[in-house]
């Protein structure tokens, strides 16, 4: 039975892998740079306490004239409380919105390290776990 209060909470979460590249001379009039994103949750369990733990890996690649011209990988690993017994399952917690609640932390990244690269302003769009 589900009890007041009952649910998740984020206990932590921290980037765990990081990496850039890009090319020194892109040519932003030229033809379009394509993107291709991948996300990966990449890891989930549950720790002796009570912890369930989620790692959720994206990247992104740009690729002009069949070349790659830049890539933005980074991986996030994050912790949450279960409290008491909530209706949503461990399981789909753990697939599905554990990683949604992670994911907005990667596209932030991603965003930022686009700026600061000269990329421009890359916006992500959100991600569906449910389809993971």
């Amino acid at each position: 039975m589900e009890q007041k209060n009952a649910g998740y909470t984020i206990d932590s979460l921290v980037l765990v892998e990081s990496s850039f590249t890009r090319e020194n001379n892109i040519n932003f009039h030229g033809e379009e740079i394509q993107t291709n994103l991948n996300v990966e949750n990449t890891n989930f369990e549950n720790t002796e306490d009570g912890i369930i733990a989620v790692a959720v890996k994206a990247t992104l690649l740009g690729i002009q004239n069949e070349k790659q011209v830049y890539s933005i990988a980074c991986k996030y690993f994050g912790t949450f409380k279960k409290i008491g017994q909530p209706l949503l399952n461990e399981e789909d917690f753990k697939k599905i919105n554990a990683p949604a609640i992670v994911f907005p932390f990667i596209r932030e990244y991603i965003a930022n390290t686009a700026l600061k690269a000269g990329l421009g302003n890359l916006l992500l769009p959100p991600v569906n776990f449910v389809n993971k």
